[in-house]
């Protein structure tokens, strides 16, 4: 699982790291007895099912049944392989792992990073000293971007000239058939490679982890259109990303609250006027990938967008996902003819602060606007107001958060409150859900779960590994996964340090992962697990012998219709033989 990667340098990662600390950076946990608790990231849930253990450094969540360590939690969260969740956490621990040359040992993925951030230094490079981009810096000073923001952000100019940037990744020795997977370059008709951006603004946009994934441009002219964003890439997709989430991470956690705005320069402007807890979808849409990476940070959000009708429908679809997620949402409306950026140019921090205590709630906010699109008294307008209405309550999760808008909606537009519950229930409303865990839902055999309490006590005990291997082998263990992990451990030699992390990191299939720290877990609410594991011992090699005398009487009668006397007199001899060892096993 490793690739390539020194297992030395594994254990010395799995030695030093904090899963509570690693995790609590995505997630906010709650102390429960000796692990914490959260709502788990992977899929929704209103109920804290995702646990993390400190003692075992692990996490497992019994809703969805995900689980593993510091590295298994990276990579499903990060959406990254190993080798990649093995850097995070070096970098986070302070361990050195050998660099390889750029373009030998390196990933794709690691390379197009690569390209991109040479590719930044060198727009940012050119906003700083070409002659060309006076137009550019004219542009941000009538904006009144400050050079702190410009160097923060890494701002960056696109020059005329059709292959500037082209030329000089290839002195980089970076291939151009790369540079075009980024979508930096172009082929032309004639064959030739053109820089896609030319004569632009532009912004590069971060990743949380402030990797460069992907690039922003604004024309300088009266080109159209005035945005324009890489396309999509390995690296690089829209909808998974927030412009300014790595700067605002930091605020919009300690004020627990996110503001969300339309484009980059709304949070250059804000971020610049102390307004840092802010990010922009960069015109589109809230995606399900974006509420996701806010929701780790606050359950908080006010929405700017543009006060023109397009504006306004574009807050709509945003709140639809927001409330699937059950976040608390307040929109903002700002006056006609004004973005943030513009706003608070004008009329300064304070004011827009105090737009934002004036905020309305979901409700409100999509009530007024559809009663300025549609007329109440009339009826066929009056039953468009009420679907569209109870198309956003049924997103609602909570039951009497759902009720209270009902209400409100009934005294709003005049209409019986029964009628429109009865309406709403016919609203085909699709919960979020992943499948529970089957598992917990089944009564699990006695025989298996010995083999599952077996199994958790082993991995935390090299003690009890030894006096399992001695009183079982692997193949006495029935459930294939369980024998595939006790076969392991029979072959490990794994050392104190880290030992769960490092058990957990021989296994590349997820369900054997999430085996491992589900039954880890459940040995916790054992009261005596050396009494537990000798039971436990005792009924399986039980239970194989019963099952084994079964087969043998099943071949003495055959042995009995073939008139085999020699081998009926041999299995009858084993038969007994067998019985009198259980005999003897249950006294």
């Amino acid at each position: 699982m490793s690739n390539s990667i020194p297992e030395e340098i594994i254990e010395k990662i799995t030695s030093k790291v904090d899963i509570v600390e690693i995790i609590s950076k995505y997630i906010p946990l709650k102390r429960a007895g000796r692990n914490f608790k959260a709502l788990c990231p992977f899929h929704h849930e209103k109920t804290a099912s995702f646990i993390v253990s400190p003692q075992k450094q692990i996490y497992h969540c019994f809703g969805c049944g995900n689980g593993g360590n510091a590295f298994n939690f990276i990579m499903k969260y990060e959406r990254i392989e190993f080798p990649e969740a093995v850097r995070v956490l070096a970098d986070r621990t302070g361990v050195s792992i050998p660099r390889f040359q750029f373009n030998r040992n390196y990933s794709e993925l690691e390379e197009l990073y690569k390209i991109n951030a040479l590719a930044c230094d060198f727009y940012h490079n050119n906003l700083l000293k070409v002659a060309e981009a006076k137009r550019a810096k004219n542009f941000l000073r009538e904006r009144e971007v400050s050079e702190e923001i410009i160097s923060k952000f890494n701002l960056g100019f696109a020059q005329t000239l059709s292959d500037s940037l082209i030329s000089y990744l290839c002195t980089k020795l970076i291939k151009k058939q790369l540079i075009e997977k980024l979508g930096l370059a172009l082929m032309g008709s004639d064959g030739r490679y053109y820089d896609r951006f030319r004569n632009k603004l532009i912004f590069p946009i971060f990743d949380h982890r402030n990797r460069i994934a992907g690039f922003g441009a604004r024309a300088l002219d009266e080109t159209m259109p005035k945005y324009i964003n890489s396309p999509e890439s390995p690296i690089y997709i829209k909808g998974n990303l927030l412009y300014g989430l790595n700067f605002a991470s930091e605020y919009i956690r300690r004020l627990n609250q996110v503001i969300i705005v339309e484009g980059y320069m709304d949070v250059l402007t804000l971020f610049q006027f102390g307004i840092r807890n802010v990010v922009s979808t960069s015109g589109t849409s809230l995606t399900s990938e974006q509420v996701r990476l806010i929701k780790r940070l606050t359950n908080n959000a006010v929405i700017i967008f543009d006060p023109d009708k397009a504006g306004i429908s574009a807050s709509l679809r945003g709140l639809e996902v927001l409330l699937e997620f059950e976040m608390d949402i307040a929109i903002v409306n700002l006056p006609t003819g004004f973005d943030p950026d513009d706003f608070v140019r004008k009329f300064g921090a304070e004011k827009f602060i105090y737009s934002i205590s004036q905020a309305k709630d979901i409700f409100d906010f999509k009530l007024d606007f559809l009663l300025t699109q549609y007329n109440a008294m009339n009826l066929k307008e009056k039953l468009k107001i009420i679907s569209e209405m109870l198309l956003t309550i049924s997103k609602v999760k909570n039951a009497i958060l759902k009720t209270n808008l009902i209400r409100r909606l009934s005294e709003a537009i005049s209409e019986d409150e029964e009628t429109l519950l009865i309406e709403l229930k016919k609203i085909r409303n699709i919960p979020l859900h992943e499948p529970e865990n089957i598992l917990k839902k089944n009564v699990l055999m006695n025989t298996r779960q010995a083999e599952r309490i077996i199994l958790g006590v082993v991995l935390e005990d090299k003690e009890a590994l030894s006096e399992v291997k001695n009183s079982l082998c692997a193949d006495d263990f029935r459930e294939p996964n369980i024998r595939r992990v006790i076969l392991t451990l029979f072959n490990m030699e794994i050392k104190d340090t880290a030992r769960i992390s490092n058990i957990l990191c021989q296994f590349e299939d997820e369900p054997t992962r999430d085996l491992i720290s589900e039954v880890l877990l459940e040995v916790d609410k054992l009261s005596d697990k050396r009494k537990n594991l000798f039971d436990c011992i005792r009924w399986i090699k039980q239970d194989n012998l019963k099952k084994t005398l079964k087969e043998i009487q099943q071949k003495i009668k055959l042995a009995q219709e073939i008139k085999n006397e020699s081998l009926m007199f041999e299995l009858v001899s084993k038969y007994n033989n067998l019985v009198k060892r259980q005999r003897q096993e249950l006294l």
